[in-house]
């Protein structure tokens, strides 16, 4: 990120939905430690009732996950905030038609488990440059 740049990463709000304990704790630290601001959650119910959708400024989302998918997720905040954040969408699938479902529904990127921490982090700085 340059210095020129208007939002500096401590300032980027990245929110965490993933149902897997581990995976949320792991990209959290991960995110910590890039200097980026991360908010976690546990489903995409409680994310959506959290009020954070319309603070971040990325979502990271699980894409199978108990009541509220991934998917969900990304159709919900589509259609509902005006810009939309970005919306990385992380699984174990390997589900090519599940893949091109989530890119025709605005999807950021499609990260497949388990990717490569650096990849991430380069998209994260990519849209803080753009903001």
């Amino acid at each position: 990120m340059t210095a020129s740049s208007p939002l500096s990463l401590s300032k980027l709000i990245v929110s965490v939905v993933d149902d897997d304990p581990a995976m949320r704790e792991a990209l959290v630290d991960l995110l910590d430690s890039a200097g980026f601001s991360a908010l976690a959650f546990d489903s995409g119910k409680a994310f959506m009732l959290s009020g954070a959708a319309e603070r971040s400024h990325v979502v990271i989302t699980d894409i199978q996950m108990p009541g509220c998918s991934g998917l969900d997720i990304l159709q919900t905040l589509s259609t509902t905030l005006h810009p939309s954040p970005p919306v990385i969408v992380i699984t174990a699938l390997t589900d090519q038609a599940l893949e091109q479902q989530a890119i025709k529904q605005g999807c950021y990127v499609f990260l497949s488990k388990p990717f490569d921490p650096v990849t991430l982090l380069s998209h994260l700085n990519d849209v803080a440059e753009r903001l």
